[in-house]
């Protein structure tokens, strides 16, 4: 029997089951099951979304892109978001919904998702509060869900928790969206 010393590798690896899957994988290898592909727009996570389903290898195949529209001349820029919606407030479930259909068009995808928030520390935008945050959820079939949080936390902290509620409400969305491919 080799000498092996504490805390060193066995050289076996374990067997995933999907408990141990993590949302971004449950998003990536759902979609890939289905056939259908993903895009975000986000602004205050920075792209943190993006960068987490992206981590999973293989999801070049289900998601097409993103954009990080982090300020209103952006989000016009970008995603064509009309004055009248950013006069309303930059953070607000109606335009998390906005910038989550714009992404759907331009990316041309299945499922589309977006973001908007205030990480603080201070809030310059009357409409929200530090550690509101909205994510939106669309797809081509003209379904939607908003999800709204109040995160408490540091900056940093408010950034990743939103990412991960976010993937959280993705993978829910998904979830329910292959229950009615199975009807």
């Amino acid at each position: 029997m080799p000498d092996m010393k504490a805390g060193q590798p066995t050289g076996r690896t374990g067997i995933k089951t999907d408990k141990d899957l993590t949302n971004a994988e449950k998003i990536i290898f759902g979609l890939k099951k289905l056939g259908k592909t993903i895009s975000s727009a986000e602004s205050m996570t920075a792209g943190g979304f993006g960068m987490a389903v992206t981590r999973v290898a293989g999801s070049s195949v289900v998601y097409k892109g993103g954009v990080v529209t982090y300020t209103a001349e952006t989000k016009k820029l970008l995603l064509e978001i009309p004055d009248e919606l950013i006069k309303t407030g930059l953070v607000t479930p109606a335009m998390t919904l906005a910038m989550a259909e714009k992404a759907l068009a331009l990316f041309k995808t299945d499922v589309a998702v977006a973001v908007t928030g205030n990480a603080g520390p201070s809030s310059n935008d009357s409409s929200a509060g530090v550690g509101t945050v909205y994510w939106a959820v669309v797809d081509n079939n003209g379904r939607s869900e908003i999800c709204d949080y109040d995160i408490f936390g540091g900056r940093d902290d408010v950034r990743t928790k939103a990412v991960t509620e976010g993937l959280r409400v993705v993978r829910n969305f998904i979830e329910k969206y292959e229950l009615d491919q199975a009807d």
